[in-house]
């Protein structure tokens, strides 16, 4: 499994996933700082990402029919 992890490296501020979007990844918060925002009301910040949290098994999880 660990040959098929890949770093991603993310811009202050920018957008990981954007509402709508397939998610098709599961990512581990290795350093920094993420946060899930609803874009509708100016980014307001509802679930924040530290170090060692995981994001996006829900939502493939979630998916899958």
């Amino acid at each position: 499994m660990c040959p098929l992890l890949k770093p991603w490296q993310f811009e202050a501020d920018s957008y990981i996933f954007i509402e709508g979007e397939e998610v098709k990844d599961i990512c581990f918060m290795i350093n920094g700082y993420a946060a899930f925002v609803h874009p509708s009301f100016r980014n307001t910040r509802y679930i924040s990402i530290e170090n060692g949290d995981n994001f996006g098994v829900l939502d493939i999880v979630g998916t899958v029919s």
